[in-house]
């Protein structure tokens, strides 16, 4: 497991969602040692993980959280970057292939080996990237608006 648990702010429009209590926020670094900051909630068996739309993040997700969270342990991030992760030192370490080592790299700090990908706008192509160079660790594959 990456660092423990850190504690932060909870938005408004969650604090009374039934999720709230499995929700977590982690870090980890990434192959290039670029920390990553990721969010994990749920309790369910199998695990979803979730890649954001670009300037997307957990909260894109609020209906699907809702509806799979006992379920599915779900997992998303910030992209290397943005928000609460850190900018690479190199800036031309910002590509799809990028965030795809970051996904890894949060599925070996979780001890994950094998999920679902659900990938919106951006996350698409870094999900279908995910498949194609680590096509053992993928369940299935959920593509919206890519």
């Amino acid at each position: 497991m990456s660092d423990d648990a850190i504690e932060f702010e909870v938005p408004e429009r969650y604090r009374d969602a039934p999720w709230r209590e499995t929700w977590q926020r982690r870090t980890c670094s990434s192959q290039d040692g670029t920390r990553i900051t990721y969010f994990t909630l749920g309790r369910g068996p199998r695990t979803m993980l979730l890649a954001n739309g670009l300037g997307g993040r957990l909260y894109a997700w609020g209906p699907l959280l809702d509806h799979f969270w006992e379920d599915y342990r779900l997992i998303t991030w910030d992209y290397r970057g943005l928000f609460d992760s850190d900018t690479p030192r190199v800036p031309r370490k910002l590509s799809v292939t990028h965030h795809v080592e970051d996904a890894v790299a949060i599925l070996e700090a979780e001890g994950t080996e094998r999920v679902a990908l659900c990938g919106w706008s951006m996350g698409v192509q870094v999900s279908l990237d995910v498949a194609a160079t680590h096509a053992e660790r993928v369940a299935g594959m959920v593509l919206l608006n890519g």
